[in-house]
């Protein structure tokens, strides 16, 4: 599916100057735009942190890149739904992480190596379309988050998953595909198309 993404503003003023800050509000699109900049961007993993969603957000129209999808970022805060929908979530490809490729609204929530801060994410609703297409290495999809060594508490996931895993048939593009279900209430519908060739 070919998708033209709307033109959007990354905003981060709500971060900029107030980095001391322990709670972050995103107010509408662009604050949350914002907030995967800094991460996938800048490399700030808001450790310990908490980031609310002030507002339901629909992304109909905005090609996404998930949070913490590229290069090994992670995050390290909480993000608080407050019981907010973000809609029309479309991902139309993966992102690689240098070892496996993610697809979701976070791609990574991690953990600290000393144990001392974990992602979580709470109280958020999140419906769309994944439609993706991996030719090699693992591939991993989640509707909330694609791989979590956090939390994810009290969400719901309404999103369509498909995954064309390429040409199973060359011996060097074989692709694990997982699905990360890992919260409560969470609802996720997957279709897993695995084409191979003669």
């Amino acid at each position: 599916t070919y998708v033209v993404s709307r033109a959007y503003t990354e905003d981060t003023s709500w971060y900029d100057g107030h980095e001391g800050e322990q709670v972050y509000e995103l107010q509408d699109v662009d604050d949350l735009f914002g907030f995967a900049k800094l991460v996938n961007g800048r490399g700030v993993y808001f450790t310990n942190k908490t980031i609310k969603l002030m507002a339901d957000i629909d992304l109909e129209g905005f090609k996404w890149v998930p949070i913490a999808g590229k290069n090994n970022m992670k995050f390290l805060g909480t993000f608080d739904g407050l019981h907010h929908t973000i809609s029309n979530m479309t991902v139309t490809e993966v992102t690689y992480t240098g070892t496996y490729y993610l697809a979701g609204l976070f791609g990574r929530v991690g953990k600290s190596a000393d144990g001392t801060a974990v992602g979580t994410i709470q109280n958020l609703t999140v419906n769309g379309t994944i439609n993706a297409r991996c030719e090699s290495g693992e591939t991993y999809v989640g509707g909330i988050a694609a791989w979590c060594y956090g939390a994810i508490r009290n969400c719901t996931s309404r999103v369509n998953i498909e995954v064309d895993a390429g040409n199973r048939a060359n011996s060097s593009n074989k692709v694990a595909i997982a699905l990360s279900v890992m919260a409560t209430n969470m609802m996720v519908k997957l279709f897993l198309l695995l084409s191979a060739t003669a």
